[in-house]
């Protein structure tokens, strides 16, 4: 491979002049930085890039799990359903953290694990790859892909096999290390083993004993196939050790309760529309995982109605801008929430003015990380592209970690109420418009929303802000009667109640498109000179972007082009767009759509 991989030679015999050989079908390299483990195939190396760039849209076809345990996918690999996973939970903990300065991660154990086991002659998944991430010697994030096997979750009647599969692991003086009845799956090959975490019997037989002694909590009355002889001494200590087990268990969980109950958490946003609304998935992962805790949220006074009426929110509390300028003003208004005496803040806007306020407020502050500083530096320079770390929903969720929050499915939520609907009613069933966007190289050309509207054929509703009056109004002229400009004429909450009862959006990257996808509504986002990596897509959501050569080159759009010529959106035609709706309303057969491709 050419050395602009970043593949990393290491000469070792049998491993095809590349890597060093762990076993006879997997190999140990490195890849722009990050710990290989494979089975040699060429083409995992786009699957890896994908992973280091946070690239993974285009390969997911479902989420199979996603909690503070693990994140699972179900990709298309090679023509064949594979399984990617990241173990997120040791991937965070800072104690297996450290652990992992003398032995391999739970990638490459994972990984090395399902070999082991298919060398057993036992029924497991084939292994792909695992791939990990080293920071001062320590793994700070790893993934792995191996074979899908489709089944079916194992009941009472597998119980004998379950155990023959245990004691076959037995016989060869080995422990499963995870022996949970999810970790079984009953397939047309018969039972297999899956997540198992190999090791040996440190008290031997107590050992093999305890772990019988631990399926029987996910699978109750498995005990009767375990045949155990009950005066043995090494069944007794296992017994004992068990009972102190879960017992410490139950106390343990108690004592979180207790702790958690009058828990009081500080969340602060306080701009803008779209950002504050990406924030949803956060609040309702907090209750959920907090479920007494009294959430405070903190927010501008120009954009509260994008977060008001939030089920979540015990208290919505508004800072007046105006009122509270400068350095005075904010340390003023902080003093005013510091008799609250929170238990933990939240800073998911981490700026100098939120900042401040957390500081002043005082109390356990966590913050999320924006953007890395050398971006924030060489971008607006010109230096380089700007392509995001993660999206921004999984970046608000990073510093939630620490408190066992991890990312969810939950989606996003824009609350309006019934009068705002009713107010909007009369205009159902139109195809919404939104040409706006905070900065100008972030809009789509006025021309060509007059151009789509025309190739339509259908009405069309322009919304936005006063400041989008003129632009609405001249592409209204343009598509004539079936057109109607609401633009500067309906509140924020009412946009969102239109946008509900619409037939589809087309929007800029602006917070039209995230009321879109908050309120179920399908939407076609254009992208220009921002990274379409911020956020993720699906049936509902469909991105359209040129991916030119000089794109993304902005943190958050320009004033104009730094280029001069504006390909990014001057390239996506009208008719381009046009096909694009077709497709996904079923209008045209389906194709591969204009999409962010990455580089």
């Amino acid at each position: 491979m050419s050395e602009s991989t970043g593949r990393v030679k290491i000469q070792a015999a049998g491993a095809r002049g590349y890597g060093k050989t762990v076993s006879d079908a997997m190999i140990e390299t490195t890849y722009k930085g990050w710990r290989v483990l494979f089975n040699g195939d060429e083409s995992l190396y786009g699957l890896m890039d994908d992973i280091i760039n946070h690239r993974l849209q285009g390969h997911v076809s479902a989420e199979l799990k996603n909690n503070q345990r693990s994140r699972v996918y179900l990709i298309s690999f090679q023509g064949q359903k594979a399984v990617l996973k990241q173990p997120r939970e040791k991937n965070t903990r800072k104690w297996i953290r450290f652990t992992t300065l003398y032995r391999r991660g739970e990638a490459f154990k994972a990984i090395q694990n399902l070999e082991r086991l298919r060398g057993f002659g036992l029924e497991a998944n084939q292994p792909f790859m695992a791939i990990e991430k080293r920071r001062m010697g320590m793994v700070v994030d790893s993934w792995l892909l191996y074979e899908f096997k489709a089944g079916k979750a194992c009941d009472r009647t597998h119980y004998p096999s379950i155990v023959g599969q245990l004691k076959a692991l037995h016989d060869r003086n080995l422990l499963h290390g995870d022996a949970h009845l999810e970790n079984f799956l009953m397939t047309d090959k018969g039972i297999i083993t899956i997540d198992a975490n190999l090791k040996r019997p440190i008290f031997g037989a107590a050992s093999k004993y305890y772990e019988l002694l631990y399926l029987r909590h996910s699978a109750p009355g498995i005990e009767k196939y375990f045949r155990i002889p009950p005066n043995s001494p090494s069944y007794r200590l296992a017994r004992i050790y068990s009972k102190i087990y879960w017992s410490w268990r139950a106390s343990k969980k108690r004592r979180r309760q207790k702790r958690n109950r009058n828990l009081r958490i500080l969340i602060i946003r306080l701009s803008s529309i779209g950002d504050i609304i990406l924030t949803t998935p956060v609040l309702q992962a907090l209750k959920s995982e907090y479920p007494d805790a009294e959430i405070h949220f903190l927010v501008m006074d120009t954009y509260q109605d994008a977060i008001s009426g939030s089920a979540e929110i015990d208290r919505l509390i508004v800072f007046p801008k105006e009122k509270y300028r400068g350095f005075r003003g904010i340390y003023r208004f902080s003093r005013s929430l510091a008799g609250t005496r929170y238990d933990l803040i939240v800073d998911l806007h981490a700026k100098i003015r939120s900042r401040l306020i957390s500081l002043f407020v005082g109390g356990r502050v966590l913050r999320y990380k924006k953007r890395r500083l050398w971006k924030s530096i060489l971008v607006p320079l010109g230096l380089t592209r700007y392509h995001v770390d993660d999206t921004i929903v999984a970046s608000y969720f990073k510093p939630l970690e620490k408190i066992r929050v991890f990312p969810s499915e939950e989606p996003l939520t824009f609350h309006f109420s019934p009068a705002d609907l009713e107010r909007v009613l009369p205009y159902r069933d139109a195809v919404v418009m939104a040409p706006g966007a905070a900065n100008r190289t972030k809009q789509w050309p006025a021309e060509n929303f007059a151009a789509l509207g025309g190739l339509l054929k259908e009405p069309v509703l322009l919304i936005g802000g006063k400041q989008d009056r003129e632009t609405c109004r001249q592409i209204s002229e343009r598509i004539g009667g079936s057109c109607t400009n609401l633009a500067g004429r309906l509140s924020l909450k009412e946009s969102g109640a239109l946008i509900s009862l619409s037939k589809f959006v087309v929007s800029n990257d602006s917070a039209a498109f995230h009321m879109a996808r908050s309120t179920g509504q399908k939407v076609f986002v254009i992208f220009g000179p921002t990274d379409p990596g911020m956020f993720t897509y699906d049936d509902k959501a469909v991105l359209i972007y040129a991916g030119t050569p000089c794109s993304p080159c902005s943190l958050h759009g320009d004033r104009v082009c730094p280029q001069g010529h504006f390909d990014c959106m001057h390239l996506l035609t009208p008719e381009i767009v046009y096909r694009a709706i077709q497709r996904a309303t079923g209008q045209l057969p389906p194709a591969e759509p204009v999409a962010y491709e990455g580089s």
